[in-house]
């Protein structure tokens, strides 16, 4: 792979000449424009993983300059960091927001902070990169396996059979393997777990995928059929990023690098635009209610996080509820803080389980039997984040077949 570039746009030398020391030592290769004009002339000739910014320069300033950057196809994604002198937000803060910035940091910068946040989108476009490359490759090989199969005709048919075959010993031993490393423990666990739920997806997705293309293929196509088939590979993909985004927050958390991004929020407004959301989706197979205070209720944490927390809780409860059941979802005042519960009328806990559901891969042996999609990752995710909010979770359960309520306490801002 070819050296990873960053550009760095910036009318002062002096400058530039700190901000090439302060990111010496993020493994990539570092191109300096010294004018919004050389910038774009820089971007039309290459591909960049990140691009800080001067906000104050003669001639086009770094809000011109970004939104020429965005008139690019190639550039419209391309992560900004805006760097200013000047401390005053306001509408100028939320135009660079607008034109695609990332972060807007302001002089004198941390030299750390920038240095890490760099490093994050050069690794993040390192693997997007890598995994484009792998996509058209699949893409090539996937389209040449169709051309093949329409050449080949009467020996498709042999084919599928000795490709179930093969497929039904892999399964058989890769079986028979994970019986005998059963021992091993969770890194095991692990790996057979991730398999077999990121399969899933990827079959849906293959499978859609060769339909669409024999469907594209011949004289008369079905439209209908193969945008069906097209959804089927959306949703497929939607599947899996979840399931990777699971992955990469477990691998966060394990190695210290989940970021929060703090500000004072309203859990009673968060709580009401996710039950509403859940309200109107489950609304025919479950009745979603609330019971929160009128007036706001204010905690210091990131939002997308606790958002991601209550729609996992929600989803558990949705999941693991028979029809007709109520979900209900409250806020209230605690001793020195907020509590949020999420409780349903669903299989409920056996005992001992209380625990174990919040170990990476824990499920209760009731929720094992319902083979419902799901890595049993989520519930270790949620108390992972409400402990990095200086919080707090647990679970409650009369018994099996007696409901469940999740509990969690943050401070209050």
């Amino acid at each position: 792979m070819e050296a990873i570039s960053i550009l760095v746009v910036d009318d002062e030398p002096r400058n530039v000449v700190a901000l090439e020391a302060t990111l010496a030592g993020v493994d990539c290769r570092l191109v300096t424009a010294h004018s919004g004009l050389d910038a774009l002339k820089c971007v039309l000739a290459q591909e960049f993983a990140v691009i800080v910014l001067d906000v104050h320069m003669p001639g086009m300033d770094g809000f011109e300059t970004a939104s020429l950057i965005r008139t690019r196809e190639r550039s419209e994604t391309t992560p900004i960091i805006f760097l200013t002198a000047d401390e005053r937000a306001g509408p100028r803060v939320r135009e660079g927001y607008r034109l695609g910035a990332v972060d807007y940091l302001y002089k004198p910068y941390d030299p750390e902070v920038l240095r890490a946040k760099v490093a994050v989108f050069v690794e993040l476009f390192r693997k997007t990169t890598a995994l484009e490359q792998r996509t058209a490759e699949l893409t090539r090989v996937t389209a040449e396996l169709v051309r093949r199969e329409l050449q080949i005709g009467a020996l498709n048919a042999e084919l599928e059979a000795r490709v179930i075959e093969r497929t039904a010993a892999l399964t058989a031993a890769i079986v028979l393997k994970g019986e005998a490393e059963a021992a091993l423990g969770v890194r095991d666990e692990f790996i057979s777990i991730a398999a077999h739920e990121l399969r899933t997806p990827v079959t849906g997705i293959k499978v859609n995928a060769q339909l669409a293309l024999r469907r594209l293929n011949v004289a008369a196509p079905d439209k209908e059929r193969t945008l069906r088939y097209l959804l089927g590979i959306v949703d497929g993909a939607d599947r899996l990023v979840l399931l990777i985004n699971d992955l990469m927050d477990v691998s966060r958390m394990r190695s210290g690098e989940l970021l929060l991004r703090l500000s004072p929020l309203d859990l009673v407004e968060l709580v009401k635009t996710v039950a509403l959301r859940y309200a109107e989706t489950e609304g025919e197979r479950h009745r979603v209610t609330t019971d929160v205070p009128v007036a706001p209720v204010m905690v210091t944490g990131d939002a997308g996080r606790l958002e991601q927390v209550l729609d996992n809780l929600l989803s558990n409860s949705v999941k693991y509820s028979p029809d007709g059941g109520e979900i209900g979802v409250s806020v209230q005042q605690a001793v020195d803080g907020i509590l949020l519960t999420v409780r349903d009328a669903g299989i409920g806990l056996t005992p001992g389980a209380h625990e174990r559901i919040f170990e990476p891969f824990g499920r209760a042996a009731n929720a094992r039997r319902h083979e419902l999609p799901g890595m049993g990752l989520g519930l270790h995710i949620c108390r992972q984040i409400a402990e990095a909010h200086g919080g707090r979770m647990w679970a409650d359960s009369d018994g099996e077949g007696q409901g469940m309520t999740v509990g969690m306490w943050l401070p209050a801002a």
